[in-house]
């Protein structure tokens, strides 16, 4: 995480100064790399977020507690391929961003460790994810140190 903490901070650094958006952090774990609402499944790893202005337990793969246009930004940090399918989560997230909203979806270049392979249900490339996320939204994917973002709009 620490490796990548300074690509994340530049990359979410053109957030207007004197602004306050709010951001969804979709799957957040135990880190944020932005000040965020989180939502995850698991309670301990939201426990352990200290980023959070506000926890959310829930589960990804069904409708998201949340009012329609009711965020700036959702990020999704190393999370898509964790999911079984991405057309649910799509959807709702579109739902939930304003109208000039952002989701950013951010995934490695390299190979994850073996554990995490384990618990990977969909494995696909750059081009892949794009085309998958092109369903719902307009797509721009740029690569940075390894990590590949996808900056979508509605």
């Amino acid at each position: 995480l620490r490796t990548h903490h300074k690509v994340f901070k530049t990359s979410f650094s053109n957030i207007p100064p004197n602004t306050t958006p709010k951001n969804l952090d979709i799957g957040c774990g135990a880190y944020s790399y932005i000040p965020s609402i989180g939502f995850d499944i698991s309670r301990k790893m939201l426990d352990l977020n200290d980023n959070l202005s506000k926890k959310i337990m829930g589960d990804l793969e069904r409708m998201l507690p949340f009012n329609t246009a009711e965020f700036d930004s959702v990020t999704a940090i190393f999370l898509l391929n964790y999911l079984t399918t991405i057309s649910q989560l799509a959807v709702e997230i579109k739902r939930i961003l304003k109208s000039n909203g952002i989701f950013v979806a951010v995934l490695s270049t390299t190979p994850v460790n073996k554990i995490h392979q384990q618990q990977e249900k969909q494995n696909l490339n750059r081009h892949k994810w794009k085309a998958q996320l092109q369903k719902y939204f307009q797509v721009t994917l740029t690569e940075k140190n390894n990590l590949l973002f996808f900056i979508c709009t509605k």
